[in-house]
């Protein structure tokens, strides 16, 4: 198994629990032969970050680099790897020329909590928000340097609406996207710590239908806790991956980077 989405305390919004060295021995005891963080980014060849990314550049990143290099936790290979923004009509968190300093790269197309920067602070539950969610990840898998696709459609910056955005999403437009991003060759990300969200909100059902669509349109798959502490990488957590997981006919392969 693999978790390709994990944050450190390189992460401004990640939890005290949340170090390197507190992370090294719960994965084993996870079961994962591949653990690869993927912290915030936005490089500073790129202008206008907001405030939350003022700081986290790619020198912020770097020590992080060296110290899983440095790291050893037999069994499990350790990769470094990074969660960029998009912004819409080819605007990235990334220069192009700093892609090959990570082991693979994951972008959120849908951060939809960040207004102003991802989506417009009036932009409110409706079909232009749909065919928001539709266009960045059609967008996001057009772009060459980009491996996978962190928590799509999922309702992020609407809590208490989750619902209504769920029913925004046909199965026809989610299949167009989905068999776009295998024939681009992204990852689909099952993302654990949107999954416990939705349970807590009954809301399962509605994510099983989008995810349902992602496996029956063949896409690849890779598994991302989320985590931003270790508190977050609970064994029940993984349990309901994998439960879930298997109710939407998703298989994981034991690198999502290898083409099988």
């Amino acid at each position: 198994m693999h978790d390709i989405h994990i944050h450190t305390s390189h992460s401004a919004c990640a939890r005290p629990d949340s170090s390197l060295a507190e992370y090294l021995p719960v994965l084993p005891e996870r079961g994962l032969s591949i653990a690869g963080f993927s912290n915030h980014l936005w490089d500073s060849a790129i202008p206008g970050p907001n405030e939350f990314y003022q700081t986290q550049d790619i020198e912020h990143l770097l020590p992080l680099k060296k110290d899983l290099a440095d790291a050893c936790v037999p069994g499990v290979k350790l990769l470094f790897g990074c969660e960029l923004e998009y912004c819409g009509r080819g605007r990235i968190s990334l220069h192009p020329d700093h892609a090959e300093l990570f082991d693979y790269i994951l972008v959120a197309p849908d951060h939809f909590h960040m207004k102003d920067l991802v989506r417009p602070a009036s932009l409110d539950v409706g079909e232009e928000l749909a065919e928001l969610f539709y266009s960045r990840f059609m967008e996001v898998c057009e772009i060459d340097f980009v491996d996978g696709i962190a928590h799509p459609f999922f309702p992020i910056g609407f809590d208490g609406r989750d619902r209504d955005v769920f029913a925004l999403f046909s199965d026809r437009r989610l299949e167009a996207c989905f068999r776009h991003a295998r024939a681009c060759g992204k990852t689909v990300e099952l993302n654990l710590s949107s999954l416990n969200k939705l349970r807590k909100k009954d809301l399962l059902p509605e994510y099983r239908r989008v995810m349902t669509i992602a496996a029956e349109c063949g896409s690849r798959f890779h598994l991302g806790s989320d985590a931003h502490g270790i508190h977050m990488l609970g064994a029940e957590l993984f349990e309901l991956g994998r439960t879930f997981a298997a109710e939407c006919g998703i298989v994981f392969p034991d690198d999502p980077f290898v083409e099988k």
